[in-house]
């Protein structure tokens, strides 16, 4: 899809309600994806500090649709964190922004629209997701999408820090759910972007682990090709736990997972976990490297906003505050906010 303007034009008004329409797209993709992400605020009290000042903004930086939620005074030392959605709920980058508002974070936050997702749907909309998850699920759309992601970090970080006047020198933070995390992971291995903290829920750690969920869900072998083998190389965080450690600036990485998701194998989970344990320690990092796990969280969670308290899942006050934790430990720039 083609998007009119300069790279970081801000979207009309029609195209801002064309974004938010695609929101319900985007829960209908979920349902044809399930496979594949297989498928209480607490109360105000007159004693806390009122909510910071935020500004929303959506943004297009060379065709990819990004929406920025900042604080409305910036200054050179506030860092950038880029968070991606997943294929599921919460599966756009407004949802993710209202599951995940990290209101505590001093910070540019810029929750990026995943390729051939919500906004970047490719022709044939989701009849043709449905076809290529059916017949090319790696090929097709899995690894295109995650690689897509992390092929465009550089650029995304250069245009955003050059347009807020950010200094990304000392690194940013990364955040991704699902396919996101998988996205954000490859970024690890594969990018020269400096990335100081980064925090996954549940995301795939291979290719082969998302492979599996596959042949579950659709109760047949998935036919493997050499360009597929190829994606299976190059995304596998077990087999590249040490380059990750070793990156420099070297990461912080939290690897958060649902007590209830049964997506992907245990085994190569753990397979995975004990290898970046191992990498972390042999490069004197071992607190650079934690695992969370989020009892009762499904694969999914829930992306209504905290203005709706009600129908909000508590578990997603779990999962901000152990990010805004996580980030504020390990990214630095100016002091959250109380």
């Amino acid at each position: 899809m083609q998007y009119p303007g300069n790279r970081d034009e801000p979207i009309s008004s029609r195209m801002k309600q064309r974004w938010r329409s695609r929101v319900h797209v985007g829960a209908l993709v979920a349902c044809c994806l399930a496979f594949f992400d297989f498928t209480s605020l607490r109360a105000e009290t007159g004693d806390q500090a009122p909510a910071p000042v935020r500004v929303e903004e959506h943004k297009i930086f060379h065709g990819v649709p990004v929406l920025i939620v900042r604080p409305k005074e910036l200054s050179p030392r506030m860092r950038l964190v880029v968070l991606y959605h997943g294929f599921g709920p919460p599966e756009s980058p407004q949802a993710l922004s209202r599951a995940l508002p990290l209101e505590k974070l001093q910070a540019v936050l810029a929750y990026v629209n995943l390729p051939l997702m919500a906004e970047r749907l490719p022709a044939g909309g989701i009849d043709e997701l449905k076809r290529v998850q059916a017949n090319d699920f790696v090929n097709g759309l899995f690894f295109p999408s995650i690689n897509g992601a992390a092929t465009e970090l550089p650029m995304l970080v250069r245009e955003i820090t050059t347009a807020y006047h950010l200094d990304s020198h000392d690194g940013i933070g990364l955040f991704g759910f699902s396919a996101g995390g998988a996205a954000a992971l490859l970024a690890l291995i594969e990018s020269d972007v400096p990335v100081v903290a980064a925090a996954i829920l549940n995301a795939p750690l291979s290719v082969s682990d998302n492979v599996k969920n596959w042949e579950r869900a659709l109760k047949r072998p998935f036919q493997w090709n050499a360009a597929s083998r190829e994606a299976a190389s190059r995304y596998d965080v077990e087999h590249h736990a040490d380059q990750i450690a070793s990156r420099r600036p070297q990461p912080a990485l939290l690897l958060m997972s649902g007590g209830a998701d049964e997506s992907f194998d245990t085994q190569l989970r753990n397979g995975t976990i004990d290898a970046l344990r191992l990498a972390y320690e042999k490069m004197g990092a071992r607190p650079m490297f934690e695992v969370k796990v989020i009892p009762d969280l499904k694969h999914n969670f829930s992306s209504e906003p905290k203005s709706e308290s009600a129908l909000r899942d508590s578990k997603n006050d779990e999962i901000e505050h152990t990010v805004e934790q996580w980030f504020e430990r390990f990214l630095g720039g100016p002091r959250k906010l109380p």
